[in-house]
């Protein structure tokens, strides 16, 4: 349940980063834009997020491999 949600989590940010980056033609306001709604640039919420969904993924992992050794 944790991994699922920390990959929701970090694909939701994902995106908001990606959509200010290909919706606001403006920089001064897309970076208004990116420090309201991702407290950060655009590009540090997207590594950050990557990082949190490989982490999401290899729990994920680990998870079913746990499961399969305790059947």
């Amino acid at each position: 349940m944790a991994a699922w949600l920390a990959l929701l989590m970090a694909t939701g940010r994902i995106g908001i980063s990606v959509y200010i980056i290909t919706s606001v033609p403006n920089a001064d306001e897309a970076r208004a834009w990116a420090a309201r709604y991702l407290g950060q640039a655009p590009a540090q919420a997207i590594d950050q997020a990557a990082m949190v969904a490989a982490c999401a993924i290899a729990l994920g992992i680990l998870v079913e491999i746990s499961r399969a050794v305790r059947r």
